[in-house]
């Protein structure tokens, strides 16, 4: 059995945050980095997908399953993380 075919039972703290489908805000996490300078994004990318697959509660989502008129979590499988770059050099500090 695979992970993503194993559901697991939501915390209480979990249980409270979840909603029914189509009636809450989709939840994911953004940042913000600095890349240093001799690194590329692909090379950020690669570390990151690297974290990713090895600590499973950054993979870890909540799925609404009908026939028990719950939701569970399951770990998804590791994934190559989006990355979008926006180079802010030209930027003052106030902007």
């Amino acid at each position: 059995m695979t992970a993503e075919s194993t559901g697991f039972r939501l915390s209480p703290e979990q249980a409270g945050l979840w909603t029914e489908p189509g009636h809450g805000a989709a939840r994911w996490v953004q940042c913000v980095a600095a890349v240093p300078a001799g690194r590329s994004a692909g090379q950020i990318q690669a570390a990151l997908g690297r974290v990713i697959a090895r600590h499973e509660i950054l993979r870890t989502g909540f799925v609404y399953v009908p026939l028990l008129a719950a939701a569970v979590q399951i770990v998804h499988e590791p994934a190559t993380p989006e990355l979008a770059g926006i180079d802010l050099r030209g930027l003052s500090p106030g902007d």
